[in-house]
């Protein structure tokens, strides 16, 4: 394989897997919109296309790191020597540009996808924790102690004239 070859392959590898980044994200997103709509059908729905795509991802990035390993091998060097940053500081001047460009494309891509999932597990946990706050109110069970307090919003703590204030609202 030729010199340009190689990196024309290795630019055409990260380009499907930015594009599969992409897919991935806009499938969070959607399901972002719906867990905010309360919609448990598209909520169903984004968790199938987002498991498709997170396949669809994996395997692109699999296949880009394979590649890599079959360059280092053929460079004479350990299959798992340099990584893709590495690799690209390596490249020569004309590929290194379109590559740290699509390198660094990638990296956001990555970093939408985290930030995405964080996102969506708080807002399914606020979610969750508001539906239980409503099944305890319905059947009537508090997490209050049984602490009296006085007008003010103070207990008596037992000590002389030492009081702890209220803060629960």
């Amino acid at each position: 394989m030729r010199l340009t070859e190689v990196y024309d392959r290795l630019r055409e590898l990260l380009d499907v897997e930015l594009s599969r980044y992409g897919e991935l994200n806009e499938a969070l997103e959607k399901k972002q919109r719906a867990i905010v709509a309360g919609d448990l059908e598209v909520i169903r729905e984004c968790l199938g296309r987002e498991s498709v795509c997170t396949k669809r991802a994996l395997a692109a990035a699999e296949a880009r790191t394979r590649f890599i390993a079959e360059m280092n091998v053929h460079r004479g060097r350990r299959a798992d020597e340099p990584a893709l940053g590495k690799f690209i500081d390596e490249s020569p001047p004309p590929h290194r540009d379109r590559l740290q460009a699509r390198h660094r494309k990638l990296r956001e891509s990555l970093e939408t996808v985290v930030r995405l999932n964080r996102e969506n597990r708080r807002l399914l946990a606020v979610g969750l924790e508001c539906v239980r706050g409503m099944i305890r109110l319905i059947l009537g069970e508090t997490d209050d102690e049984a602490e009296l307090y006085d007008v003010t919003g103070a207990a008596p703590t037992g000590g002389a004239k030492s009081r702890i204030l209220n803060c629960r609202v």
